[in-house]
């Protein structure tokens, strides 16, 4: 109804007006990183990060492939050379280090199946169901049905 429609504007209003990155999806120090960015280039050709290199290569050598793809390469990667299987990071420990390098992270943010709406904070977050297509947030194992991902600003 219209009605309900001015009640929601109002309040997504209302926590637009109040909205800080404190207040935000981000931990302390992912804000911090946000925040306070290393201003050194990283060296990939460094002993040190012979690992994240090779994994960066292997990542965009799979960027035509799905997530498994590259975690099939890596499995099959330390089950071959077990001696170095510390150099093989998986998909999750290769976001988090380049998050990390770089102070720039994924907020990941459920959204309806048909794209009607995110369920972001305010009247959306705790809805089970679109309210407009009225699809369900969740599939039966409790995984939604559909994400997206956003990069925040400083």
């Amino acid at each position: 109804s219209a009605i309900r429609d001015f009640e929601m504007t109002q309040q997504f209003c209302r926590l637009l007006r109040d909205a800080s990155h404190e207040t935000g999806p981000l931990t302390e120090e992912q804000l911090s990183d946000l925040q306070n960015p290393s201003h050194e280039p990283i060296d990939l050709d460094s002993h040190e990060h012979r690992a994240l290199r090779h994994c960066i290569r292997a990542f965009l050598s799979h960027r035509n492939g799905s997530d498994k793809s590259y975690t099939e390469f890596v499995q099959s990667s330390r089950a071959t050379y077990p001696e170095d299987a510390d150099l093989y990071l998986s998909l999750d420990q290769l976001k988090r280090r380049i998050a990390k390098i770089s102070g720039v992270y994924a907020v990941t943010t459920e959204m309806c199946v048909n794209s009607c709406l995110a369920y972001t904070w305010g009247p959306f977050a705790s809805l089970q169901e679109c309210i407009y297509c009225k699809r369900p947030r969740y599939d039966a194992k409790g995984k939604p049905f559909k994400t997206f991902d956003t990069m925040p600003c400083g």
